[in-house]
């Protein structure tokens, strides 16, 4: 699991979601106290056909 402040979230976006498509969830919080917890859809890559 990753925690983030919402500003470094704002600033880091594509690395949580690098980390969330790794199968990571990611909390953001403020002050201190988490608000949101993203977790991903799927773990890995699933979906994802693989390429030839």
């Amino acid at each position: 699991m990753v925690q983030e402040t919402v500003a470094e979230a704002r600033s880091q976006l594509s690395i949580l979601l690098d980390a969330m498509e790794a199968g990571q969830t990611v909390v953001i919080a403020r002050r201190g106290k988490a608000i949101a917890e993203l977790v991903p859809r799927c773990s890995g890559r699933c979906g994802r056909s693989p390429r030839a």
